[in-house]
């Protein structure tokens, strides 16, 4: 009791929580990363146990140090996790064996941070290396194949989705993006074959039914572009673009009121583009 036993238990803390690690088999993660933290919560007890045989201003003192100390490294880990690129960059840069199960998840993600970014020299670095660290691995294709598709590269495009699709065959996101690559080539109707893929896999999606009525439109099939519009607004009231769209294909069926309400909607909802269809 007393003194001792707060240092006794200061010390017993982090232990007891460590025992749910022999329950497990580590496979990816370095022993002191991250769930350390919640081990060595308990460890500031031994120094309140200490401080006890010490006189109070010289306590006062060593405890101001030691709050300055901590808050260096608290601020350390804040700024680690302040941003998706920060975090995986430190999550790479903690695992430094290329053979630990899950490493391609890291690049893949710290990826998806430099595209998010507009970094996309760098993004698709990442993703090269995800692919080289898990050829299996169809998310790094697909994500890959957006890099190279908003650097205009549709032909590399196209080949990272069909791989992405060969390794998953209801990769719905793999089939979209395939879609629209295949619509910027001008091949509409094996756009619109796999935007009916995506349909198939996840009807409740509203931007499959629009890219739809978007390929259709484009075909002349004016109708058919309307009905896909109207089915994407059913499960998104709101798209200002799809709005737009519909305006416009309203306006070839020649039923003029319903378009200008339907440029209205999508003016309202902040849409320049549309603005520029009213009188």
């Amino acid at each position: 009791g007393g003194r001792q036993g707060l240092i006794g238990f200061g010390l017993l803390f982090p232990w007891i929580l460590y025992l749910t690690e022999l329950s497990t088999v580590r496979i990816q993660e370095p022993f002191v990363l991250y769930r350390s933290y919640l081990w060595m919560s308990g460890l500031p007890i031994i120094l309140f146990g200490f401080m006890g045989t010490v006189p109070r201003k010289l306590a006062t003192i060593l405890l101001a140090a030691c709050c300055l100390v901590l808050a260096g490294l608290a601020w350390n880990r804040l700024d680690t996790f302040s941003s998706d690129l920060k975090l995986w960059s430190d999550a790479i840069a903690k695992n430094q064996d290329e053979k630990l199960l899950g490493m391609e998840i890291m690049y893949n993600n710290r990826g998806m941070a430099y595209e998010a970014l507009g970094r996309l020299s760098e993004a698709l670095a990442d993703f090269q290396k995800t692919i080289a660290l898990n050829p299996k691995f169809p998310l790094g294709y697909n994500n890959s194949g957006n890099v190279h598709s908003a650097l205009n590269k549709l032909e590399e495009a196209l080949h990272k989705y069909n791989t992405a699709i060969k390794l998953k065959s209801d990769y719905v996101s793999a089939y979209e993006n395939r879609g629209l690559v295949l619509a910027k080539m001008g091949r509409l109707v094996e756009a619109l074959s796999d935007f009916d893929r995506a349909i198939q896999l996840d009807p409740g999606n509203s931007h499959y039914y629009s890219n739809r009525g978007a390929a259709n439109f484009k075909l002349g099939k004016f109708q058919e572009a309307l009905n896909n519009f109207d089915k994407s607004l059913s499960l998104d009231i709101d798209d200002n673009q799809v709005l737009l769209y519909r305006g416009l294909a309203l306006n070839v069926l020649n039923r003029k009121n319903e378009a200008r309400d339907s440029f209205r909607r999508s003016c309202d909802a902040g849409n320049p583009e549309a603005c520029k269809q009213l009188p």
